[in-house]
């Protein structure tokens, strides 16, 4: 059990010194307004050149699915939805006059998903168990580590609340700085433990 504690600290604190543990947004829900839009611009080559039709698609579009709801969207040019794509097509279109334009509402929902309790110590299946064993930066096998996991670990049947435990100990003992954000400038998750950076 121990083992298995030491190895979720080493992977939270060596996690945490490349990124920072978020608090949620507090809102219920935000609406967001979002504009899209720009030009259409093309070059005439040639004698006489004519353009008898130009298509365009924006892809990356705000998308109704659990959280999100697309309140409206108004196009300019209207355009055509196909799958998750819009595609815009102008007819003998005026070189240098085509734009689009893309308005949306979207409506956020801070939406939190129920976790099914599993319980701890957790026994990982066998083939995780290449990512569960100690290396030389999740050095999990470290006296300092296991006892830190197990004061962190004490009294918990649960592991998302062991994890958790572990996240806001992290989050709250260990300073976050932007300028270590290097390969080179990895540490051992016991430096981390250790040095509180």
């Amino acid at each position: 059990m121990k083992k298995r504690v030491a190895l979720i600290l080493a992977v939270v604190l060596l996690l945490y010194s490349s990124m920072v543990v978020a608090s949620p947004n507090n809102a219920k829900e935000v609406v967001i307004d979002l504009e899209l839009s720009t030009s259409v611009k093309t070059i005439p080559k040639g004698p006489d050149p004519y353009i008898e039709y130009l298509t365009a698609n924006l892809s990356f579009v705000p998308q109704n699915y659990s959280g999100q709801e697309v309140i409206s969207r108004y196009t300019e040019p209207q355009a055509m939805t196909e799958g998750r794509d819009l595609y815009y097509r102008w007819d003998a279109p005026v070189p240098n006059q085509m734009f689009i334009k893309l308005n949306t509402q979207v409506k956020n929902r801070n939406t939190i998903p129920k976790i099914k309790p599993t319980g701890f110590p957790f026994n990982a299946p066998k083939e995780l168990e290449a990512y569960t064993s100690a290396s030389e930066t999740i050095d999990s096998n470290d006296p300092a580590i296991i006892r830190q996991a197990s004061i962190l670990a004490t009294g918990e049947t649960d592991l998302f609340s062991t994890v958790f435990n572990i996240a806001k100990w992290t989050k709250t003992n260990v300073k976050y700085n932007l300028s270590t954000m290097t390969a080179k400038a990895s540490q051992k998750a016991s430096w981390v433990l250790q040095n509180r950076q």
